[in-house]
């Protein structure tokens, strides 16, 4: 999953890549993978909730 999710990272599929770096943080800790799980939640634009 930690590969998978730095492939993804490189396009245009941050949601993908957010969703791998969670099942590989699951399945052990790595602090490459929370890095990187921390720069593509930055990357997500900010949407205000509909009123």
């Amino acid at each position: 999953w930690s590969r998978l999710a730095h492939a993804l990272a490189r396009t245009d599929r941050v949601s993908d890549a957010i969703d791998a770096c969670d099942l590989a943080l699951r399945l052990g800790a790595d602090s490459e993978v929370a890095d990187l799980l921390d720069r593509l939640r930055a990357e997500l634009p900010r949407v205000l909730p509909a009123a």
